[in-house]
């Protein structure tokens, strides 16, 4: 009798079972990671900088806007604000909140929510709503239930 090499059926079997598990893993992982991206492009690097431009509009009129149009006579930089980015990719919404003093608002709360969000009403990444105000604090809605912080989702 020769002695045959080869693999067998089970081995090859077990081999492609070992491929799928990792394949699953990370496809997963990878969704994390677009996620996480698209929130730190979208609000992360954008929120500071809209807030920069906040003060630059209170320094030339006393007071915070919450109108886009207003904010964008003021901006230092090529970028123009919206509460919807002209840029499709960008899975997101802002909104600016000024809180008042009487008549003047001396205050301001800008919140950048995920538009592409799972059943459960967080974005991918578990991180939902985020938050920044004029003293520079860094908040939102983070999902604690699953291990979530905001300083997590800030990072």
């Amino acid at each position: 009798m020769k002695k045959q090499t080869g693999f067998t059926l089970v081995e090859l079997m077990i081999v492609v079972a070992i491929l799928g598990v990792l394949t699953s893993v990370g496809i997963l992982a990878y969704e994390g990671f677009v996620s996480k991206a698209e929130r730190d492009r979208g609000c992360v690097m954008v929120m500071p900088e809209m807030a920069r431009d906040l003060e630059l509009h209170k320094q030339a009129y006393g007071v915070y806007t919450t109108d886009f149009d207003e904010l964008n006579r003021v901006t230092r930089t090529s970028q123009t604000w919206a509460a919807t980015p002209a840029d499709d990719s960008l899975q997101h919404t802002f909104a600016i909140a000024a809180g008042p003093s009487g008549s003047i608002n001396t205050s301001f709360t800008i919140t950048c929510t995920p538009t592409k969000v799972d059943g459960s009403g967080f974005d991918g990444s578990g991180c939902g709503v985020l938050t920044y105000d004029n003293f520079g604090r860094k908040g939102g809605n983070a999902d604690t239930a699953n291990g979530k912080t905001v300083d997590s989702c800030w990072r």
